[in-house]
């Protein structure tokens, strides 16, 4: 029931707006309108699809939205996991070159698509912007399921939520790994 995010829906507003996010977007980011049963109504979402190492959809993440203000809805649960997430991971961009060997890794959909976009605005340093994968782990515990290949290069672009967190231990857990 998804559909492509376009200039009327409102997760174009909050991307744009709320989150200042005006790059291409994948095919694996849509929009829907989900029924909340807590709320006891629908609301536009933002929905981000998680694939796995064979680009099979196994699962994904909405984020709930606000129909007049374009901000996160107001509910309990705005952002919600579904399916499988473990091993798969949002495709925010892929690289244009063939010998690409930078794969950018983030927690959140927001922070993938801002890495995204900031990597494209500085298109003078082409071999960043050619070479360079980013995904969205949807998930700070799932990063440490990724499968580089021999040569990637991996960079977790980490939430700074502070060191005595579990964050920080989650991260040093999967470099190590």
């Amino acid at each position: 029931r998804s559909k492509t995010i376009n200039s009327k829906n409102v997760a174009h507003r909050y991307l744009t707006t709320e989150r200042g996010i005006t790059c291409e977007l994948s095919a694996d980011i849509k929009t829907a309108g989900i029924y909340d049963k807590v709320a006891g109504k629908s609301f536009p979402a933002l929905v981000a699809f998680a694939r796995n190492s064979d680009g099979n959809i196994t699962g994904g993440q909405r984020l709930l939205l606000d129909g007049k203000t374009g901000t996160k809805a107001n509910v309990d649960i705005a952002r919600k996991s579904f399916g499988g997430i473990s091993g798969s991971f949002v495709k925010i961009s892929e690289p244009n070159n063939e010998k690409a060997n930078i794969t950018i890794i983030a927690e959140g959909l927001e922070t993938a698509l801002s890495v995204n976009q900031s990597l494209r605005e500085h298109n003078n340093i082409k071999y960043i912007t050619c070479g360079t994968k980013v995904l969205c782990s949807l998930g700070i515990s799932n990063i440490k399921n990724y499968s580089p290949s021999k040569a990637e290069k991996i960079i977790i672009a980490a939430d700074n939520d502070g060191e005595n967190v579990i964050t920080a231990k989650t991260i040093e857990n999967a470099k190590a790994e």
